[in-house]
């Protein structure tokens, strides 16, 4: 009995018909299942890729800062705009949204679920898989200082250029300084002729020992602190002023090279009143020379941004700012003029009153350098710069000086007539897009 059970699994094992079918039967159900959960898997990513593009681009909408729309319904709208309804459906898609504003930026965090069908492995008791994606977006306002340094040499009364630039000055003021971020923004007004006019937080840096306290007509023992500092080109540096190195500008009673108290520099303000008021009041051709300082009004505007003069101005930010180059605050020097700088004298002493004086030649080649100088200085801190030639000759030596002074062609504005206003507006325009940080 035993003997045939043998014959019968011996002669079982050597048939040979069908087996191959069997074979191919057996090993297509995993090779089905293989294939089938690629296809799913294959698609699964496909949804995830669409529904994170749309979930992204929703996410930088709800959180722009010009958004004052609900964030959920904003991104709901972008879910259903930028969906392909063919791979998912907007309506299929659950979105929970927060949003938060804060002082100074505004805050969205996403979580989207969306639950897959299968094709293929729920053959094997998969019907679906969970897709759930996390993401979120903040734009913030960058704290920001500016100077605006303002030419007021006597070309600009001329086709009333100083009037158009008010206008286009205080139209800049009131674009930088919106409600939103007036607390962040601190802003410079420097006007230059021959000189700059600076307030007497800057008597500090004056050698007392250059000072003449008597006020008589001997100026061999120095002369009066009248506002104006006598820069020469070891002081166009990167470096910021230090106290008792400099000194005023020499004054003898009728000749003045330093202009009127109503053209002050104004340092680190961020009040809108005080701004325009200070604008307003700017005269052209307040002084006896009408040469075009480019390169000091440049010097005093970086100096003024420059983070080693902090606690060195009076008012409410003047413990504060200038903030350090790498604090993330944005930096940015807004130059305007009219015309080259022209070769003009420095009194360097007098007799009796402006007769007989005795004068230093800057050169305007000089003066060019001095401006370039800064320039570089400016570009190598990351301060942003821009460059206005108002009504200027293509060209000349204005336009060269100032077009070099940029780190790129479209940062300068070569403008005439009416155009300076719109040039001022784009320039603030870019400069609020560039303060917003993702």
């Amino acid at each position: 009995m035993v003997r045939k059970i043998k014959r019968l699994i011996s002669g079982f094992c050597r048939q040979e018909n069908g087996n191959v079918s069997a074979i191919v039967g057996l090993s297509i159900i995993p090779l089905i299942a293989m294939i089938g959960t690629g296809v799913d898997v294959a698609r699964y990513a496909a949804i995830k890729t669409e529904l994170q593009g749309a979930i992204d681009s929703g996410i930088l909408a709800a959180a722009a800062l010009n958004n004052a729309r609900p964030a959920d319904e904003v991104v709901t709208e972008y879910l259903e705009r930028n969906l392909d309804e063919r791979i998912v459906k907007a309506s299929d898609v659950t979105v929970n949204v927060i949003s938060e504003v804060t002082q100074t930026g505004k805050t969205v965090q996403i979580t989207a679920s969306y639950t897959v069908d299968t094709y293929f492995t729920g053959l094997f008791g998969v019907n679906t898989m969970d897709l759930e994606i996390v993401g979120g977006g903040t734009q913030e306002w960058q704290e920001i200082e500016i100077s605006m340094v303002l030419d007021i040499s006597g070309s600009m009364n001329s086709m009333n250029k100083i009037g158009r630039m008010r206008d286009a000055a205080e139209e800049f003021v009131n674009t930088v300084l919106t409600e939103e971020v007036r607390d962040l923004t601190t802003i410079n007004i420097i006007p230059f002729g021959t000189h700059v006019h600076l307030p007497d937080d800057f008597n500090k840096f004056v050698d007392p020992a250059s000072i003449d306290n008597n006020k008589d007509n001997d100026f061999t023992d120095g002369h009066r602190w009248m506002g104006c500092l006598n820069m020469d080109s070891t002081d166009y540096t990167s470096e910021p002023f230090l106290d008792g190195t400099l000194e005023p500008l020499p004054e003898f009673r009728d000749y003045s090279l330093c202009p009127q108290d109503r053209n002050e520099a104004l340092f680190l303000n961020n009040d809108i009143d005080t701004l325009t008021a200070k604008i307003r009041d700017l005269r052209a051709g307040s002084s006896l020379s009408g040469a075009t300082s480019i390169d000091e009004g440049t010097a005093i505007g970086l100096k003024s941004l420059n983070p080693g003069m902090r606690g060195d101005f009076s008012g409410a930010f003047g413990a504060t700012r200038p903030t350090d180059y790498d604090s993330g605050t944005l930096k940015v020097i807004v130059i305007m003029s009219d015309g080259d700088m022209v070769k003009y004298y420095r009194p360097l002493s007098c007799w009796f009153f402006s007769w007989g004086c005795l004068h230093i030649p800057i050169s305007n080649q000089e003066a060019e350098t001095n401006l370039q100088t800064m320039c570089d200085h400016a570009i190598d801190d990351n301060i942003l710069i821009y460059t206005v030639g108002f009504n200027v000759q293509k060209n000349s030596r204005a336009d060269r000086v100032l077009s070099d002074c940029v780190a790129t062609d479209e940062n300068y504005f070569w403008v005439e007539g009416l155009d300076i206003s719109a040039a001022f507006s784009e320039i603030a325009a870019r400069i609020n897009s560039v303060r917003l940080t993702y």
